[in-house]
């Protein structure tokens, strides 16, 4: 992650670089609020939850493309905008233990994939597409063990 920080910086990505120092925090935070008790059991997103997730997004969104546009030398603000704010929603929602999470990650990795080999990056959109791989596989384990959960 904090080789990404750079990474992306240095290629003007800098809503993926401010993106890495989120999953930074979130790993951590990840570490303490998964331990808890109520944190451990994996769950449907409800109506409130998404809610909070478009709210993330949304507001993400408008915000870091504003930044990125008025602020920054960016070639490609809206991409780089809409990258992160899917992966900001849902990370949130990782956090949270939501099942939805990996579609929303797949969403921001799928919008990744071409526009890092755009700016250069091709080894890193291939590290994107294995990302992809494992999200669509996270999210079969985890909703096997979601309706694994509802049975008992």
């Amino acid at each position: 992650m904090c080789f990404y920080i750079y990474v992306f910086y240095d290629f003007k990505l800098y809503a993926e670089s401010l993106l890495n120092f989120y999953y930074l925090i979130a790993s951590i935070l990840g570490l303490f609020l998964w331990q808890q008790k109520s944190q451990q059991k994996i769950s449907k997103t409800t109506k409130q939850g998404w809610m909070i997730a478009v709210g993330i997004l949304v507001g993400s969104f408008v915000v870091l493309f504003f930044m990125l546009n008025q602020f920054t030398d960016s070639t490609v603000p809206c991409l780089d905008a809409i990258v992160s704010a899917f992966a900001w929603a849902g990370t949130w929602l990782l956090l949270k233990r939501k099942l939805e999470n990996w579609i929303l990650l797949n969403i921001s990795n799928l919008i990744a994939i071409p526009l890092q080999f755009y700016k250069g990056l091709e080894l890193t959109s291939l590290l994107t597409v294995i990302y992809v791989v494992i999200a669509v596989l996270g999210y079969k384990e985890w909703k096997k063990e979601l309706e694994l959960s509802n049975h008992i």
